[in-house]
């Protein structure tokens, strides 16, 4: 059945503990149609809510023909559609709004409207680099307030998770920096990771930063499953280029250590 108010009223009348599997998969299919529906008909509503002027309970149903400025919306034609899939189209969406509502109105219409064709033969991180060039490009002052505003943000945190494990999230680091202590996990990582290692290699990135923060201030023995591997310490201060501290390696003493340049 086409999603509807018909496939809605069949719906809600069917008991499922009567089905057996293969009709639970049908039923799955089915409702997943009428979400999909009822998906494209919230953002026909937010279309519309887009070209109403802020108002009341009473206030009469008039339409503009370009978007309200006080939502901070683009200026676009009144109708006009990306014919895309609905998730992709929400996905781009939140791209857009995250990446241009710093800047002003007239400076978001204009990016846009070069944009706009592009948009759908973009990925969203393809898009969102896009969109971010364009910015500086529209408006340089502002991304040099924003990015000393986010770098003045930066910190680290710890949040506890309902498995009774916790993350630890660096926030508004610099982008090289953050690349190149990335670079350097990866790369410890990989050479960490033996034919023999039984963890998955997101699970020894994970154990290189942990012996990285702590293990240069232990005695604690290598982290389980790292047979037949070299022990390299290298101080987080030089992963981050403030020093070049040298790397300490047990039984075959210091060396060097300089980052290369990305690329």
């Amino acid at each position: 059945m086409a999603p509807g108010p018909e496939l809605a009223a069949t719906l809600a009348g069917i008991d499922r503990s009567m089905l057996n599997g293969y009709e639970l998969v049908i039923l799955i299919q089915a409702e997943r149609r009428q979400v999909a529906h009822y998906e494209a008909a919230s953002f026909q509503s937010m279309t519309e809510l887009a070209h109403c002027s802020p108002g009341y309970a009473g206030s009469p149903e008039e339409r503009r023909t370009t978007r309200s400025r006080s939502r901070g919306h683009r200026t676009v034609p009144a109708g006009s559609r990306c014919v895309v899939p609905w998730r992709d189209r929400r996905s781009r969406a939140r791209v857009i709004v995250n990446t241009l509502a710093h800047l002003e109105t007239r400076q978001i219409h204009r990016i846009t409207e070069e944009m706009i064709d592009r948009a759908t033969e973009l990925t969203t991180g393809e898009l969102g680099a896009m969109l971010r060039r364009r910015a500086i490009t529209v408006d340089p002052d502002s991304a040099g307030r924003r990015h000393r505003k986010g770098r003045d943000d930066r910190r680290v945190v710890r949040e506890a998770n309902s498995d009774g494990t916790a993350n630890i999230i660096a926030f508004n680091l610099g982008v090289l920096t953050a690349n190149r202590i990335m670079k350097r996990i990866c790369a410890l990582a990989e050479a960490a990771k033996t034919g023999t290692d039984p963890r998955t290699i997101d699970q020894v990135r994970a154990d290189v930063f942990v012996d990285l923060l702590i293990r240069p201030h232990t005695n604690s023995p290598p982290a389980t499953g790292r047979r037949g591997v070299v022990d390299t310490r290298v101080d987080l201060t030089t992963l981050a280029e403030l020093d070049e501290n040298p790397r300490r390696t047990p039984r075959m003493g210091p060396g060097h250590l300089r980052h290369r340049p990305p690329g």
